[in-house]
């Protein structure tokens, strides 16, 4: 605090009750708009630098790091300056309208550093720690500009109110209050409206507008009224060292950002599996989160500390800290449960969404409460008093941003993957209690017997932590009861889980009846059962319709069997993008049997790479086929794969007669979303088909008409080495598959002409697409989870535009027309017109028994079918 005697507190005292609050509350509005922008931009930097790094941690850790480090330079520059600045608001002023401006050019200073490592690495080819290191200097050195400007605004309006006569505690405590509600509503704003309705281009021409506002506003403010009315007051040049106490506040200030954002980590990683991973989920965590330090720094904004009980409080908050985590770790395995009951009442869209919030609530509110208390609470107990209050402030923010990057990066790639997220709570927890015991021991802050009590609590807490706590239910913690608010199947038990940073939690399961179910965060993902038809059908469709056998490219391993089933044929090479370690590691271990060991094939070539990053970075290779089966469109980033951009790199990475193949869901998603996919598809591709393969959706793409030709199909399979892909087929004829297509090209064109004539002319169709800068899907389809299945519907509007033509195969005997037509109306289900078609094929073959049979056991079913 300042000492009695200095003249500039004297000044300053003698003022304090000369500004009514009132005169304060329109900056303390523009502080809270500044909090919302700054939000809106922190969400928009993730999904750019997603479509740049791909739906990685390193996109996580680049927006991370560059956001804080920014944040972190800012204050540590007004640090030094903001002391010596004469007119803070109007330099403020500056800085906010310089934020907006420069916001607007970010989507093209993130294509000029796509251009730039695209191009670096065709030069040089980077091994893929030198590729992320160079993404991450280009991508961060975008983000950082703005960030420092966003740290410098704090350290400049507690300047401002230091000048003005306002007290430095409560000022600071109200400024980090209300500028973390603000973030708090710019987290709300931007995933329920901006981003959904409005896309990229709207959320930063929304935060560019509230830029400009507050930067005019703040800059009227200074030139008029009582805030303009005091006298200029000279500030020392040179200032002391910092004392002892400070440089250990300090030191706190580090530790108290590390643990913070170490919670953080695991916190988000561990909601991931039992909230959810749409981008929704991911903001209902986020705004818990805020909501939390800014509740907390509201409190201690409305309950000032006394000088002489601060460093108390700061050491008890940070103690309540490590217990309020340790108490809630039995809750985690238990909060599914909560899922299933809400379930039960059918609640919509939003209340699900609420429900989401409240249960990241239940675990977060009461520590992020009180890491809202400390930060204000450091500030506070920091000696210099007003003369020093931009140093105060900036040296603190910096050094707590500062920790904040070192315990994300050290918890994401070290503590989580080596520890598992539980030990990692505990550690962090054990770091909170230490520090809070640390600073109860430092002279004044509490009495001997009081630090006793505390430091054998916390021991005790820790210990009961580690020892005494009963382990989670891993079969309740990954039962994925989030997805559609209702039961999963019952395991017998888990047999795998892995936890990383990039991919959640990653769990092999085995149900009754020796099913392996391979779940990620909990969302089933594949199985050596049922699913492997829709699987083999992923690989064999487009097969029959490509020219080339030379180079395959799977995006999404999976189980392995899609890559499996390609390596059956004799491909020279077969690329496999997978971002998650977890499930290479399940698919090598656990669907070796139903994959045939693709991944230890020697044609196999096995990225750890988004598969997005993994064809933009492929220079001139060219594949005959490209698969994508990555997990449901509703996941977050996984949009990215069903945009316009991803389509145009697959397009330019397509052989001559290649073919572009991509799974869609048919279950929990509208029509239109459909339709809008179909759409995108279209605008890149000329030739489009829309297929059915074991329940699931299909599209397949290509530049030429997509048609097969009967001799190359037959040559084809008999190379393939043989298996179970083909069991399923009636007779085991490979073209039966065509009974899967439910669009042919002119089908999907009729279909696509219903947004022009339902939504509104060419233009609209033209602009009903998704893209990057559009990220419509990620917003929609989440909301079809807490629709009912739809799958019967959404295949009952598409076929609708079904003509029933033949299917597209050229070369077909006179003799086996009948047949392979006549198979393939089975396959889709049309009885009547299969019977009638290998009546006449089993006719002109007699010899053929399976055939004979196959039709007198269909004839018994239409003859047993209810008129």
């Amino acid at each position: 605090m300042t000492h009695p005697d200095d003249p500039l507190a004297v000044a300053l005292a003698e003022r304090a009750g000369s500004l009514p609050r009132r005169e304060a509350r329109p900056l303390f509005a523009l502080f809270f708009l500044s909090g919302l922008s700054g939000l809106v931009y922190e969400l928009v930097f993730t999904k750019l630098l997603a479509t740049i790094f791909g739906t990685t941690a390193y996109a996580a850790a680049t927006v991370l790091a560059a956001f804080m480090g920014g944040l972190a330079l800012g204050s540590a520059i007004l640090s030094r300056t903001a002391d010596r600045i004469g007119r803070p608001l109007r330099f403020y002023a500056g800085i906010e309208v310089a934020i907006g401006a420069y916001m607007l050019a970010v989507p093209a200073l993130m294509g000029v550093v796509q251009a730039g490592y695209v191009a670096w690495n065709r030069a040089a080819p980077l091994s893929l720690a030198q590729l992320n290191l160079v993404r991450f200097v280009l991508g961060g050195a975008v983000v950082v500009v703005p960030t420092a400007l966003m740290g410098a605004t704090l350290p400049l309006l507690a300047r401002h109110f230091a000048r003005r006569g306002e007290g430095s505690g409560p000022t600071v405590a109200g400024l980090y209050a209300i500028n973390t509600f603000g973030a708090a509503a710019g987290c709300f704003l931007a995933n329920y409206l901006l981003l959904p309705w409005t896309g990229i281009y709207g959320a930063l021409a929304a935060g560019a507008l509230l830029n400009g506002f507050v930067g005019l506003r703040a800059w009227r403010l200074d030139g008029r009224g009582p805030l303009a009315a005091a006298p200029r007051l000279e500030i020392p040049e040179a200032l002391a060292p910092l004392p002892a106490r400070d440089r250990i506040l300090l030191g706190a200030a580090f530790l108290t950002g590390l643990a913070a954002f170490s919670y953080e980590v695991v916190w988000t990683h561990l909601l991931s599996v039992v909230v959810g991973t749409s981008v929704y989920a991911f903001g209902d965590m986020l705004l818990a989160l805020l909501l939390g330090i800014a509740l907390g720094s509201r409190w201690i904004a409305r309950h000032p500390a006394p000088p002489e009980v601060q460093f108390s409080r700061l050491a008890r908050c940070q103690l309540g800290v490590g217990i309020a985590v340790v108490l809630t770790l039995p809750l985690w395995d238990h909060l599914p449960l909560f899922f299933k009951l809400v379930g039960f009442t059918l609640p919509g869209f939003y209340l699900r969404e609420a429900t989401r919030l409240a249960a990241s609530l239940l675990v977060m509110l009461v520590p992020t409460g009180l890491m809202g208390v400390s930060f204000p609470l450091l500030i506070e107990s920091l000696s210099g008093g007003e003369r020093r209050l931009g140093r105060r402030v900036g040296s603190a923010y910096a050094l707590n941003t500062i920790g904040a990057i070192s315990g994300a990066v050290l918890t994401g790639f070290l503590l989580l993957p080596a520890l598992g997220s539980r030990p990692a709570l505990l550690g962090a927890a054990a770091l909170s209690m230490l520090l809070g015991l640390a600073l109860l021991w430092l002279p004044g802050a509490a009495q001997p017997k009081a630090r006793l009590r505390w430091a054998l609590a916390a021991a005790g807490l820790l210990l009961a932590g580690m020892l005494g706590l009963p382990s989670w239910n891993y079969k309740t913690l990954l039962s994925g009861y989030n997805v559609y608010f209702m039961g999963a199947p019952e395991y017998e038990r888990i047999l795998y889980v892995h936890e990383d940073v990039q991919s959640g939690m990653t769990s092999v399961a085995l149900r009754p009846g020796n099913v392996i179910e391979l779940r990620s965060n909990g969302k089933f993902e594949g199985d050596n059962r049922r699913q492997m038809e829709a699987q083999w059908g992923f690989a064999l469709i487009p097969l029959m319709v490509s020219r080339g056998r030379e180079r395959a490219a799977v995006i999404g391993l999976g189980t392995g069997v899609t890559a499996g089933t390609l390596a059956r044929f004799p491909f020279r090479r077969i690329d496999v993008a997978e971002l998650a370690p977890g499930i290479v590691e399940a698919a090598r271990r656990f669907f070796a049997d139903v994959n045939g060991g693709v991944l230890d094939d020697r044609r196999t070539h096995l990225y750890l790479e988004d598969g997005r990053n993994m064809l933009l970075l492929a220079g001139a290779a060219r594949y005959d086929l490209v698969t994508v089966e990555v997990t449901s469109i509703w996941f977050a980033g996984a949009a990215n794969l069903y945009s316009r951009e991803f389509f145009q790199l697959v397009r330019e990475h397509l052989a001559p007669g290649g073919v572009f193949q991509q799974w869609v869901q048919f279950h929990h998603i509208a029509p239109l979303d459909i339709l809008r996919i179909l759409n995108t598809l279209r605008q890149v591709f000329p030739h489009v088909t829309l297929w059915r393969s074991g329940g699931q959706g299909m599209l397949v793409a290509s530049l030429e008409p997509i048609r097969a030709d009967y001799a190359s199909v037959m040559r084809m399979t008999a190379l393939a080495t043989r298996g179970p892909i083909l069991d399923s087929l009636p007779l085991q004829h490979p073209l039966a598959l065509f009974g899967d297509l439910l669009l042919d090209e002119a089908q999907v064109d009729s279909a696509i002409a219903f947004v022009s004539h339902r939504v509104g002319g060419e233009l609209t169709r033209r602009l009903f697409v998704s893209s990057d800068m559009l990220p419509w899907l990620e917003y929609s389809t989440p909301r079809g989870n807490a629709e009912a299945m739809q799958y019967g519907a959404t295949l009952k509007f598409f076929e609708n535009y079904d003509a029933h033509r033949p299917p597209p195969i050229d070369g077909i005997p006179d003799a086996e027309r009948d047949l392979i037509y006549g198979l393939a109306a089975l396959r889709k289900g049309n009885s009547g017109n299969a019977l009638r078609l290998l009546e006449r094929a089993a006719a002109a073959r007699p010899e053929h028994r399976g055939l004979a049979g196959l039709v007198a056991e269909l004839r018994r079913r239409v003859e047993a079918r209810p008129l």
